[in-house]
């Protein structure tokens, strides 16, 4: 039997600084010198922590089980979402070593396996947040600055989620001078992330 805990803990941050001018004069070295100046700049940041458990068991050196479940936050997640779970299981039985199983001379082990587990993508960093852009309207021949929506955010987003079962037979035959491998396997995800255009 063996148990395994542990926690992982991840911080992304980029930060970008931009600026740039149009219509530069002659022997000008700065951006800040072009007729038309444009100064830009913004963070990102998303922060995950992970914690998993996983126990394993085998029995007779001929059976092995093992099941776990990770669990996840991330500041991505919509408000209307907090946590995430990732079960996983597996068995694998060596039926050659079995005492009812008849002895080949060229089969060396056979052995059947099985696993199933779930897995995640995070959405982006800004994906639940709803945001503005700036622009400017002309009110009665004046200029004035006003705020349009940029991004509708979404608070109930949460990763996209796959879970993958596989199936499977190996076998070891002349003397485990060959190995064949036979698996079938099936992946369904939901929840997938992508941007929606809404008229």
């Amino acid at each position: 039997v063996k148990t395994t805990l542990g926690t992982q803990y991840g911080n992304f941050k980029a930060d970008q600084s931009n600026a740039g001018g149009e219509s530069l004069p002659p022997g000008s070295q700065t951006p800040g010198a072009g007729a038309i100046p444009s100064v830009g700049g913004g963070t990102t940041q998303q922060n995950t922590l992970g914690l998993f458990i996983e126990e394993a068991v085998g029995l007779r050196d001929r059976m092995f089980f093992t099941a776990a479940v990770r669990t996840d936050q991330n500041s991505a997640f919509g408000i209307n979402f907090q946590r995430v779970f990732y079960p996983k299981g597996s068995v694998s039985w060596i039926v050659s070593e079995e005492d009812f199983f008849p002895k080949l001379k060229w089969l060396d082990q056979l052995r059947f396996r099985s696993a199933i587990g779930s897995s995640g993508v995070q959405p982006g960093p800004t994906d639940a947040l709803r945001s503005f852009t700036t622009s400017t309207t002309s009110i009665a021949g004046t200029d004035v600055g006003g705020l349009r929506s940029n991004a509708l955010g979404n608070p109930d987003i949460k990763p996209e989620r796959a879970t993958e079962f596989e199936t499977g037979i190996d076998a070891r035959v002349l003397n485990n001078r060959v190995n064949i491998e036979l698996s079938y396997y099936n992946k369904k995800s939901q929840d997938a992330i992508f941007n929606l255009t809404i008229a």
